[in-house]
């Protein structure tokens, strides 16, 4: 008798299954259509794109308040040598439609300060990169979403409001001089207080960020090539594309 209604009851919840899964007639739900909404999940070899995390207060026009300014117009004599308008970076991949750099009026005139400490020296400033838009730091982080070497998106990176730039040291003819590394190279002795042996490098290193700081950049810990001017905190982060900002011609390094 027990087994008698242990089957008839397997048999009942064997034909709720079925009704579920949805028998011609019986109101479940039809396959999707063509023209139907796809379903969010992403199949595996196309992942899904979720809506970017904007973070608070981003502008997309561009700022009449100490406005962005194009370098090469500023002062030809810095060398551009733009890392992220060519393929020679980090995440091998063109991210400026156009190699130009930009800052903020109010850092590229302390930039040119720096400029006018170096040049009785027999040197000049060799610029990696400047204004960064909010997109392309979206995809840097898509590319490598580790917080160690990119800014989250979702906080802003420093060079999204235009006050951080990217520079090294090149002599008279725009030559690049010897530092301790190459451009965001993620490496102990990319620190700026790396404990490096005494020569060129090193001499290089500090000489740039006494230079620097005399104008008001203050250098990032980890990267030796990275200042921040003072007052970056009370700018707003940019999403303007870097072609939307008129332009001129400036120095290429060699």
């Amino acid at each position: 008798m027990r087994s008698t209604l242990r089957n008839g009851a397997a048999l009942g919840l064997l034909s709720l299954a079925l009704g579920a899964c949805g028998a011609p007639g019986t109101g479940a739900p039809e396959p999707l259509s063509s023209d139907q909404p796809r379903p969010l999940v992403a199949a595996p070899d196309e992942p899904a794109r979720q809506a970017p995390n904007l973070p608070p207060g981003l502008e997309t026009q561009a700022p009449l308040d100490d406005p962005l300014v194009d370098l090469a117009s500023v002062d030809p004599r810095l060398v551009l040598h733009l890392s992220y308008g060519t393929e020679d970076n980090f995440v091998r991949e063109v991210l400026y439609p156009e190699p130009r750099a930009l800052l903020r009026a109010s850092a590229a005139a302390r930039l040119v300060e720096v400029l006018d400490r170096l040049e009785p020296r027999g040197l000049g400033l060799l610029v990696y990169d400047a204004y960064r838009p909010h997109a392309v730091q979206r995809r840097m982080w898509e590319l490598l979403p580790n917080p160690d070497y990119v800014a989250d998106p979702a906080r802003g990176s420093r060079h999204n409001r235009g006050m951080a730039v990217d520079v090294g040291l090149c002599d008279a003819s725009g030559r690049p001089l010897e530092m301790p590394t190459a451009h965001d190279a993620f490496e102990p002795a990319a620190a700026a207080d790396a404990a490096l042996p005494w020569g060129p490098a090193r001499r290089n290193r500090d000489l740039l960020i006494e230079a620097m700081a005399a104008s008001g950049f203050r250098v990032l810990r980890s990267e030796w090539w990275h200042f921040d001017a003072e007052g970056w905190e009370e700018r707003a982060l940019l999403d303007v594309p870097i072609e939307a900002v008129p332009a001129q011609g400036g120095p290429q390094a060699p």
